[in-house]
């Protein structure tokens, strides 16, 4: 009775395998009736085959009454019924033993499981698309069975965590293993906590794959109990987060940035309204966020400026690109800004612009600096200017008196009639002028190397002979002094390309240097070698004080003379050196002093770049004695003193000499009196010499020659402009003023 009402169905057997039994849902599911099956073959009545291969299966049954086992059925096992109908089916088979254990026969029981291979098809088909779905969200499924301790995770999921397709170990200890060491703690944590409180989980942690890569998780799970309340099992997804958390760090990075700038960084509407508002914005603007988002961004702007808004929005909106500007802002306090403005649009995930991102910087202190620096400039040029003004009217001051001495006593030096004795101490009066028009050249050139107003004219020279030119005018002084000259000879030419007066003004001062610090009796050796790239080097040598180690540098510097104890003792500016050196340089050499200390001399090499092409000749000095050109002169000059001595010196040289004071009475003689040559003071009385022959060169074309006390380049570029020849710096001696005269005659063809 039993067996017939059960819901699964059974089949027994005798010991032969020979069917005795078949209850009703037996009976439903093979086809067989209980009497038609009795005493049949139970493989007759039980059909069954593999429903993937198709290929009968053993009757367990078999195997049940042969080892007295009970045994079950493999997977996929398909009955066969009496019409032909395939059920799928579960069983299992069991030996009848009677009370001392012998086996009776045999028991299968069986049941339909049709409706759950169905659902379980169903189901695949669902995790084939779930799976699909994981793997396009980059998620992995996942469940823990707590007792057993076991873990299984999807494919998806091992993906995830850089292991290929059934790599995981399955353990919950495999799965700790993974989580980065700083995270751990805090992840076992949260699962403790979710199973203690039978709540879900879900939590955000790090990952180190097996390649050493850093991965984020996010995971997500519920915790599922058995019958009696108590934890089971928990199952969930993880989802591959690194991109997101990556993005929100260069987000939240950009925000702080944002946030904490110092300047004002500001969002708004294509309308102009104001949707974000950072510290930085609060700190230049002085309101608070609360205070204007919402409003419209005018309120920032003043009345004269409200045009530029539109004009920023309307670019914007057109998507034209706007360069960053200055302009002014107003504070909620009333007072105005500079600012410094940098405009951007803001686009949506379209591209659509949306709005527009502003960042404002406070630029009113730069402003207020720039002013001041303009203020101070321009009060250091008018400084400057000032100087350069002095220096200019004490140059003029001082050369002026000079030059009536220094053409007489040049005249007197040269007259016979004049007793050799009283030459002799003209000679030591006109060294002494022109050591005075040397210091104040020294004062002026100074002035002009700082300010860079010192013009070259270049040409390319035998470098020896700006040597042999410097010598024969420091030869006097150190003849007088007791110190001795040796040049040494030089068969090559040495070709440099320079401005030849500067350059040799640099020889010059160096070899005056060299005597003026070299006892009596003492030498100065003039040598020159051949630099390993190119360059002749001018060594200087004497055996004079020598200068210490600690002052081979300083001694460059202006007003430097070595040792202070002992340098002004000597006499000059001390700057010599510093002009010498500075010319130098600027014609690409340079100017070094060596020495081992004091009491073992010094040596001073100059350096300079050879030229690639040939020399060309200098000049003689002027030979007053050389045969002159009549002329009929025209000196305008208002010292009275300069002028008689000018006037007789030059009529003394067979010249014909009108004079003037002023220019009304020079066109006044010009008037009257036919003139070959025009001799002009700068400064006149009733204006300036350059005033008169720019007026004398609107009838006549008359060659000219200007003095002046002033000699900057400036001053000879104003002078050739109006017209003169040739501008000559006071004191000019009168033989050089002879030469020049002549020279201006000859090329006029006279």
């Amino acid at each position: 009775v039993t067996l017939s009402s059960i819901g699964d169905a059974v089949i027994t057997t005798d010991t032969e395998a020979k069917v005795t039994f078949l209850n009703p849902v037996a009976e439903a599911l093979t086809g067989w009736k209980s009497g038609d099956a009795s005493g049949q073959w139970v493989a007759t009545v039980f059909h069954i085959i593999n429903e993937e291969t198709r290929q009968s299966v053993r009757n367990p049954i078999e195997k049940v009454l042969r080892e007295g086992v009970t045994v079950g059925l493999a997977n996929h096992t398909t009955l066969i019924a009496k019409d032909g109908t395939e059920i799928p089916i579960e069983d299992s088979a069991a030996p009848i033993r009677d009370a001392r254990g012998n086996i009776l026969g045999a028991v299968m029981v069986f049941h339909d499981v049709t409706q759950r291979r169905q659902t379980e098809r169903v189901l695949q088909q669902s995790e084939a698309r779930q799976q699909l779905a994981m793997e396009a969200g980059q998620m992995g499924a996942w469940e823990w069975i707590i007792e057993a301790g076991k873990v299984i995770w999807s494919p998806t999921l091992e993906a995830i965590h850089g292991l290929p397709p059934g790599a995981f170990g399955g353990t919950f200890d495999d799965f700790s293993r993974d989580i980065h060491p700083q995270d751990r703690e805090r992840v076992l944590a949260k699962v403790q906590e979710s199973i203690e409180r039978r709540g879900d989980y879900r939590n955000e942690y790090r990952i180190i794959r097996p390649d050493g890569a850093l991965c984020w998780i996010e995971a997500r799970g519920k915790i599922f109990v058995d019958d009696h309340g108590d934890p089971e099992r928990m199952a969930g997804i993880c989802l591959d987060i690194t991109e997101r958390r990556n993005l929100e760090e260069v987000q939240s990075r950009l925000a702080a940035v944002v946030e904490f700038s110092d300047d004002a960084i500001v969002s708004k509407t294509l309308e102009g309204i104001i949707t974000t508002w950072n510290h930085g914005a609060q700190r230049v603007f002085g309101y608070a966020a609360s205070e204007v988002i919402g409003k419209p961004v005018t309120i920032l702007i003043p009345e004269n400026r409200l045009n530029e808004e539109s004009e920023i929005l309307a670019r914007v909106r057109a998507g034209v690109g706007i360069e960053p500007y200055e302009t002014i802002r107003r504070r909620k306090d009333g007072r105005l800004l500079n600012v410094s403005l940098t405009v951007s649009p803001i686009k949506d995930a379209r591209g659509t612009i949306i709005g527009a991102s502003k960042i404002a910087r406070d630029i009113t202190q730069r402003k207020q600096a720039e002013a001041e620096n303009a203020r101070l400039y321009q009060e250091l040029q008018q400084a400057n200017a000032a100087k350069d003004h002095f220096i200019a009217v004490l140059s003029h001051e001082l050369r002026t008196p000079l030059n009536p001495v220094l053409m007489i006593v040049t005249d007197l030096e040269r007259d016979e009639t004049v007793a050799p004795a009283i030459r002799e101490q003209l000679t030591v009066v006109r060294r002494n002028v022109e050591l005075e028009a040397l210091l104040v050249d020294d004062l002026l050139d100074s002035t002009r190397i700082a300010s860079g107003k010192l013009q070259l004219h270049r040409t390319v020279v035998d470098a020896t002979e700006l040597v042999r030119r410097a010598v024969a005018i420091v030869e006097g002084d150190a003849s007088d002094k007791g110190v001795a000259i040796e040049v040494a000879a030089w068969a090559r030419p040495c070709p440099v390309d320079v401005d030849p007066a500067r350059v040799q003004q640099a020889i010059w001062n160096v070899i005056k240097n060299a005597v003026k610090f070299t006892a009596a009796r003492g030498w100065v050796r003039v040598g020159y070698e051949t630099g390993p790239t190119g360059q002749i080097r001018i060594k200087v040598q004497d055996n004079g004080i020598g200068i210490e180690p600690e002052h081979l540098e300083t001694i460059f510097n202006a007003f430097e003379q070595g040792d202070t104890r002992t340098g002004h003792c000597f006499g000059g500016l001390g700057l010599g050196l510093t002009i010498s050196k500075a010319l130098v340089t600027l014609h690409g050499g340079s100017l070094v002093a060596q020495s081992e200390g004091r009491g073992h001399g010094a040596t001073f090499i100059i350096e300079l770049p050879l030229a690639t092409q040939a020399s060309t000749t200098i000049h003689s000095e002027p030979d007053p004695f050389s045969p002159r050109l009549p002329l009929r002169l025209l000196v305008v000059e208002d010292h009275q003193a300069t002028s008689d001595v000018m006037v007789r010196l030059l009529k003394k040289r067979g010249y014909s000499v009108s004079v003037a004071s002023s220019i009304q009475e020079a066109l006044s003689v010009l008037s009257e009196t036919p003139v070959d040559l025009l001799i002009s003071d700068v400064g006149l009385p009733d204006g300036s010499g350059r005033d008169l022959m720019e007026t004398i060169r609107k009838t006549q074309d008359l060659p000219g020659i200007a003095l002046s006390g002033y000699g900057t380049e400036a001053d000879l570029a104003q002078s050739c402009a109006v017209g003169f020849s040739l501008h000559l710096t006071k004191p000019v001696d009168i033989d050089r003023l002879d030469f020049e005269i002549q020279s201006l005659a000859t090329e006029r063809g006279r």
